[in-house]
């Protein structure tokens, strides 16, 4: 009772014979903390969501095994990692499995969220965010791994250098954002012009 993670005992046979208060709270939605309030709830849908994994971590004989699983409470769909162990009690009363679970859902989704920011902060690094093209830095990057290319003997190498003609005149006549439009629309061009692979 006094873990904070819930916590569910399986008999030799995988029927549940007990679970502690948390069990009870995340599990089975019990609010009120002591034994005489939830040792007789129905744990069926909880049994089933955990049977298949006690069945193969008994049959495979282990001392503890790690699993992740999801399971949907009344406070929505929640990620746990579970720990499976063996019972071991001196006094040979008790014999299964303990089911020792704990909630990563926070955690997968802090992941998740700094998974994201990596992947734009990538982007950002590599692509000018105005075109969606590589940036200068890419672009010389992917030019010394041509050049590279090259004096292994291997394939052709062209390279283009661009300048929009009148930028600065469209800039100055029309503001910053015709002449953002314009580099966006050339870029466009080029784009339909050339095939993904150059």
């Amino acid at each position: 009772e006094s873990i904070s993670d819930p916590i569910i005992l399986f008999d030799r046979d995988n029927h549940i014979t007990d679970i502690n208060h948390c069990a009870a709270e995340q599990f089975l939605d019990v609010r009120i903390p002591g034994m005489k309030y939830y040792s007789n709830l129905d744990t069926e849908r909880l049994r089933e969501w955990l049977n298949s994994d006690v069945k193969h971590f008994v049959f495979l004989g282990q001392d503890e095994m790690i699993i992740e699983k999801s399971y949907g409470t009344k406070s929505g769909r929640r990620t746990y990692q579970i720990k499976l162990k063996k019972m071991l009690d001196v006094s040979e009363k008790f014999a299964g499995t303990v089911v020792i679970c704990h909630d990563i859902t926070e955690r997968l989704m802090i992941e998740n969220e700094l998974k994201e920011q990596y992947s734009k902060s990538e982007y950002y690094a590599y692509t000018d965010p105005m075109t969606g093209v590589r940036n200068r830095r890419t672009g010389l990057l992917l030019l010394d791994a041509e050049l590279e290319e090259m004096k292994n003997g291997k394939g052709s190498l062209t390279v283009v250098f661009l300048d929009i003609d009148g930028l600065k005149a469209v800039n100055d006549t029309y503001g910053h954002d015709e002449g953002d439009r314009l580099i966006e629309f050339i870029v466009s061009l080029i784009k339909a012009s050339v095939s993904e692979s150059v």
